[in-house]
């Protein structure tokens, strides 16, 4: 769905480091087109050596890319928590035309509206249960 939807920017998250480590290894993307957002205290050693080449990291740290290298992305992957510091991070709001919540119903409401709300996304579709 996420590369089929037409969409130009699509940001998909979801509650936990394992599941948005295996949705990004599903999807089959280059690393040109696909990021994925690490928090800053994940220890390196637990994240797939095939979600490695789409993070930002050195000496073992994951680093928060620059403002450039996270809008040029086609797919940007991360945790709720993660995604929620995108406007910090500069995001400007709409930037996402898709934004893709996985399991959705294990969020609590004011860690999704943190995503949604400062974003100011047009669409959403929410995954209740996908099984792969």
């Amino acid at each position: 769905m996420i590369l089929q939807a037409g969409f130009h920017k699509s940001l998909t998250f979801e509650n936990f480091c394992q599941a948005a480590d295996v949705l990004c290894s599903r999807l089959t993307l280059n690393t040109s087109e696909m990021l994925r957002l690490m928090g800053y205290s994940r220890n390196s050693r637990d994240v797939p050596s095939s979600v490695l080449p789409y993070t930002r990291h050195k000496d073992g740290q994951f680093l928060t890319p620059p403002l450039a290298e996270i809008e040029e992305k086609r797919v940007v992957v991360a945790t709720l928590a993660t995604a929620s510091k995108l406007i910090n991070i500069g995001v400007a709001p709409r930037h996402f035309g898709l934004v893709v919540m996985d399991e959705a119903g294990q969020a609590m409401e004011p860690e999704i509206v943190a995503v949604l709300g400062p974003l100011k996304i047009p669409q959403v579709f929410t995954v209740i249960k996908y099984v792969w």
